[in-house]
């Protein structure tokens, strides 16, 4: 059986060919499956918080506690998203994909921009971040940065700041009143922010005032009038947080970094299984790791207006916490555990999926976990090794049998397990 990886497992789950299953869905239309439990980026939108994932977009509204989802079956232009910004002077979310392609989410509605995506751009191409300034968008894309006017919405300009007009890729831009700083891989650069001539990479400056200028800076922000930038050590994953000074750089955090934001004069730094709260004067305050005795992996994480910490959990969806990071509410849509899908059986009442493979190539392992989800009553549930620790040692589940008379007793194949 070829091995399907898919987006959207309701492509194979045609509820129309049985009125039970037609419950959630008008006849005729499809519906969305989608994981929500990896969230990679997400932003505080006045009472909203938004959560990407690789496949879509949610958001939890705090003034009534409701979920609602944006996928490309709902309007979405595309799937792998890669960056999400909020411009509060235009209470717009930018939404920016691996590809390069754009939405623009204004009062729930969304406008497609897909003019870089469709442009001709030697190498790689994707978005990394964005940030904002006024109307206008600045977008670290791995070749320079697009300016994007969301007044207009319409690309304006774009910017190869690399010496001697080359493409570097630029993975995070931080603004004030004065300049535009943009963290690439090869160092610093900046430039000032009212210059008309910013396309020209002979007004973009770079910082040699650091120790090793020219490696690889993940992300850049600003406190109090400091540059904090994240520094790629190369080595380990570790990651070294900087602080600029008048006196010069001064490193103040090293760990296995994914991520810090600048939010209400704190510092939110998400590390390796925590997030550590830092203020000002680069004082921890308290660290989250353990929020409800539920070990973390955070990718992502913010501070809110209401001093609330939200994390973007590798596994646990978005996760609210406060009481110095020990309560904890796990906010996620329903759905499967995984994207995948490799062989699937149904029931009157169900839909068994399971997500494993084979390596064809070599006919080997994948060495996908050992995992079932199954829908019913319009839900998923999963039966893996956190519920079923029988399933620790198996790997790449390939086909499912049903007992015909008691679906709650059925049998699952393993590839070489």
């Amino acid at each position: 059986m070829k091995f399907i990886r898919i987006l959207l497992i309701n492509i194979l789950i045609l509820f129309i060919f049985n009125t039970t299953f037609s419950q959630g869905v008008p006849i005729g239309k499809w519906r969305d499956h989608l994981p929500y439990n990896k969230v990679i980026a997400l932003v505080e939108a006045d009472n909203r918080i938004y959560a990407a994932t690789p496949y879509c977009l949610f958001y939890f509204d705090k003034s009534d506690n409701s979920v609602q989802r944006f996928t490309k079956v709902t309007g979405l232009s595309d799937v792998d998203i890669s960056a999400i910004h909020y411009n509060k002077e235009n209470k717009t979310l930018i939404i920016g994909y691996q590809n390069t392609n754009i939405d623009i989410l204004r009062n729930d509605n969304i406008l497609n921009i897909p003019d870089i995506k469709l442009k001709s751009i030697p190498g790689k191409k994707t978005i990394n971040s964005i940030n904002s300034k006024g109307n206008t968008v600045y977008i670290a894309c791995s070749f320079g940065i697009v300016n994007l006017n969301i007044i207009k919405n319409e690309i304006e300009d774009t910017y190869i700041i690399g010496p001697n007009g080359n493409r570097i890729e630029v993975n995070s831009i931080a603004l004030d009143n004065t300049y535009i700083y943009a963290a690439s891989e090869v160092g610093i650069f900046s430039a000032d922010i009212n210059s008309p001539w910013l396309a020209n990479y002979s007004y973009w400056h770079k910082d040699t005032t650091i120790k090793g200028s020219s490696n690889n800076i993940k992300h850049i922000d600003i406190l109090n009038n400091k540059l904090i930038i994240q520094k790629d050590r190369g080595t380990n994953g570790r990651d070294t947080l900087y602080i600029h000074y008048p006196s010069g750089w001064m490193s103040f955090d090293t760990n296995y970094i994914s991520n810090f934001h600048v939010n209400y004069n704190n510092i939110i730094v998400s590390n390796y299984g925590v997030v550590n709260v830092m203020d000002s004067s680069l004082n921890s305050l308290y660290q989250i790791y353990n929020p409800m005795q539920t070990a973390l992996n955070p990718i992502d994480a913010t501070m809110d207006k209401d001093n609330f910490v939200w994390v973007g959990d590798e596994f646990q969806g978005l996760v609210k916490t406060w009481g110095l990071g020990w309560a904890a509410e796990f906010i996620k849509p329903n759905g499967p555990s995984l994207k995948d899908a490799y062989s699937m059986k149904t029931t009157a009442t169900s839909v068994f999926v399971v997500p494993g493979g084979i390596d064809l190539a070599s006919w080997g392992d994948i060495w996908g976990l050992g995992t079932v989800n199954i829908f019913t009553d319009e839900k998923w549930r999963t039966i893996d090794s956190k519920n079923s620790p029988g399933l620790d040692s198996i790997r790449d589940l390939t086909d499912i049998a049903i007992d015909p008379n008691d679906e709650s007793h059925f049998f699952a194949s393993s590839w070489n397990r």
